[in-house]
């Protein structure tokens, strides 16, 4: 099975439309994308 191939910026883009949703928990979004609480 091969990787799954990111673009950066799409992820960026993805965690950003995610962040501002309403009743997202920050801490649970920024464990999925494997980064700090204060990067997120």
């Amino acid at each position: 099975m091969p990787w799954k191939e990111i673009n950066l910026m799409d992820e960026r883009y993805t965690f950003a439309l995610e962040a501002i949703q309403p009743r997202v928990n920050m801490n649970e979004l920024c464990r999925a994308y494997g980064i700090s609480k204060p990067t997120g």
